[in-house]
């Protein structure tokens, strides 16, 4: 969602966002209409359109992960944090891949939630046995909050996993000692 942004050029904007309005009325039920809107909005600084119109493709088919991952992201920016405690208490993550959940744990650590991206790190994790970035990034996220055992359980499987973690793992857990 945030990626797609600066890809409009201003001068369009109006004609766009009738286009794409119309292309919903003749056809509701295309989720990726409404995000095109939903970026149409957030370019031109309208927010709560832009949840609102995210929320309605979300509802459209709640079992598109696509579609959580923009509305997690959008209630992000927009601050929105009671979108994002409704969404995290309806959505099943194991339902969404990886690469998504990591955009919805990307939203919460902009926002300095880091218990809700630990919760969907924790779940990569489990799930992409192979993957030593997410390892990582949890470990950082468990040492946020204090959590450093675990913290430097995943470092040492990050390491583990890719040996190009080391340098980084090793300067990581020294930064833990006394902790």
């Amino acid at each position: 969602l945030l990626n797609r942004i600066p890809d409009y050029d201003p001068a369009y904007l109006p004609e766009a966002e009738q286009v794409l309005g119309r292309a919903i009325e003749l056809s509701p039920g295309r989720q990726v209409t409404y995000f095109e809107l939903a970026h149409i909005y957030l370019n031109t600084k309208r927010v709560d359109q832009s949840l609102a119109v995210l929320e309605k493709a979300w509802k459209l088919n709640k079992d598109f992960p696509a579609a959580a991952a923009n509305l997690f992201t959008g209630a992000a920016v927009a601050g929105r944090f009671d979108v994002m405690e409704r969404l995290r208490k309806e959505i099943s993550y194991e339902k969404i891949n990886s690469s998504l959940l990591k955009r919805i744990a990307q939203a919460y650590q902009l926002e300095k939630r880091s218990n809700e991206a630990i919760e969907i790190y924790e779940v990569i994790v489990k799930r992409d046995k192979d993957d030593p970035q997410a390892r990582a990034v949890l470990a950082a996220l468990l040492a946020e909050v204090g959590r450093v055992k675990e913290a430097r359980f995943y470092v040492g499987e990050a390491i583990r996993i890719d040996e190009k973690y080391r340098s980084e793992g090793e300067q990581f857990l020294r930064t833990l000692e006394g902790r």
